[in-house]
């Protein structure tokens, strides 16, 4: 696996169904640029980052839709 760069493109996300300690779980949707091109994905987070924060993704090359968000 590879680290690679992502920017989130939301930063409220949506919400999930799911709680933790009395709180709803957002899931944040980010993107990112490998060198296989540009992917998507998702991060379920309590307090998903803003609109354009930097994140780290571990990129699974051979298997992309394995890659997660660090």
């Amino acid at each position: 696996m590879a680290q690679v760069e992502s920017t989130f493109r939301t930063g409220a996300g949506t919400s999930s169904a799911s709680t933790q300690n009395n709180q709803r779980v957002m899931i944040a949707h980010y993107q990112y640029q490998s060198p296989m091109g540009l992917h998507w994905g998702e991060k379920k987070a309590l307090n998903p980052p803003m609109v354009g924060s930097v994140m780290w993704v571990l990129y699974d090359s051979q298997r992309p839709e394995r890659s997660i968000a660090a």
